[in-house]
């Protein structure tokens, strides 16, 4: 979806007509993209964001609502506000309340100058209903980080959704890194990515051995789904990802090299 910096009534009413439509189609779990509700702008948030509604307020709570009325998880990240802070955090709701905060670990150098304060924490996975697997979110630029992904899955993540902003220009990352992701760790990937405002799009749902189920266009408002399927990442792992020992072998051996 198309998210306008600034204009949080304007992005609502947008992501709830995209929600209620995913969840028309059967859909019982979605992830939106980054700072869905009130857009995301370097600039406008180093001058303050004016206009912006940030977590907790009333916008979310009709998030909660609506997976609650429903039946859907939803997924998201945007701003949150904790004492004088600004973060970017990941937030689900289901059954009519939040579940799961996470505040961003990594921003950007540019999202840092901008006055967005990092999170001190990792993600904690948790068994969402509308997935009917153990889910992980993951805001943006996170996503970079093969790190970040493996402590996840290590402690039993069986989905990653990610939540994302990336601009035109890195559109070619997008496949490389979530498929990787995927592979890597034997879990589905859903990336949900921005379009307008020179945001390339490109969401992607990938599954645990790297195949793309489902994919997004570049520039439109769209919706993709697809079909998830947990006896699919037993099958994957022992057929073609590393296995949590051989990555606890492989760490030793990099620990030994050190000493």
């Amino acid at each position: 979806m198309e998210s306008v910096p600034g204009r949080p009534e304007r992005n609502y009413a947008v992501a709830e007509e995209r929600i209620r439509h995913v969840a028309g189609e059967g859909a019982t779990f979605v992830t939106l993209p980054e700072c869905s509700i009130n857009g995301y702008d370097i600039d406008w948030f180093r001058s303050g964001a004016s206009g912006a509604h940030p977590y907790p307020g009333d916008d979310f709570e009709g998030l909660a609502s609506l997976s609650d009325v429903l039946g859907v998880t939803i997924a998201l990240s945007d701003l949150e506000t904790a004492g004088n802070r600004l973060y970017d955090s990941a937030l689900i709701f289901e059954a009519g309340r939040l579940v799961s905060l996470h505040r961003k670990t990594i921003p950007t150098e540019r999202e840092i100058g901008a006055g967005l304060f990092p999170g001190d924490k990792p993600a904690d996975p948790l068994l969402m209903g509308g997935a009917a697997m153990v889910v992980a979110p993951m805001v943006c630029y996170e996503y970079a980080f093969p790190e970040i992904a493996r402590d996840l899955s290590a402690r039993g993540a069986q989905l990653l959704s990610v939540s994302a902003a990336i601009r035109t220009g890195f559109e070619h990352l997008i496949p490389v890194r979530i498929r990787a992701r995927a592979q890597d760790n034997s879990c589905f990937v859903l990336m949900a990515n921005a379009v307008g405002n020179d945001f390339c799009g490109n969401s992607l749902i990938v599954e645990p051995g790297g195949s793309v189920l489902a994919a997004a266009s570049a520039g439109a408002e769209e919706a993709i789904f697809a079909d998830v399927d947990t006896d699919v990442i037993g099958r994957i792992s022992r057929d073609a990802s590393p296995s949590d020992e051989e990555h606890a072998r492989v760490a030793k051996v990099l620990r030994s090299r050190r000493d």
